[in-house]
């Protein structure tokens, strides 16, 4: 983990247990450190590497979720979608950013959301692109 965020050592002492906070902090020392650019992909590529080290592995994940499957159905989604939230796989805070529209229709109730919680590009990303000099290897990500 100090590797990953740029620390030789570790001065902090904390006993605090949110995982998305912990993660946030240590994204920001690998920022500082310049260890990636202030880039959304970047800061959310190292975040999800740093989760690797605490979420089970997926082959394991699927035991306790079918373990506790057989047990009961609705208990195991909720407990798979609560480690979800907590280990910042599934954005809650980014999703709370959503505009969200409700009407009652004929049809049924009609739900429609602008999604704010991740934007095709990050600004910086497209201007740093237009720097990289161009290529045709490969013609595109599903090419290669």
């Amino acid at each position: 983990v100090l590797a990953l965020i740029g620390e030789e050592g570790i001065d902090r002492i904390s006993d605090e247990n949110d995982l998305k906070q912990i993660k946030d902090y240590l994204v920001e020392i690998a920022l500082k450190n310049g260890k990636i650019k202030d880039l959304i992909e970047e800061k959310e590529c190292l975040g999800a590497e740093l989760m690797n080290f605490i979420v089970p592995l997926p082959s394991r994940l699927n035991d306790i979720f079918w373990s506790s499957y057989d047990i009961s159905p609705q208990e195991a989604v909720e407990e798979f979608y609560k480690l979800s939230k907590d280990s910042d796989y599934i954005k809650t805070s980014a999703i709370a950013k959503n505009i969200e529209f409700r009407a009652s229709t004929k049809y049924g109730e009609l739900e429609i959301t602008i999604n704010l919680s991740k934007p095709e590009k990050d600004p910086k990303t497209i201007a740093a692109e237009k720097l990289v000099k161009a290529t045709n290897y490969p013609k595109c990500l599903l090419c290669m």
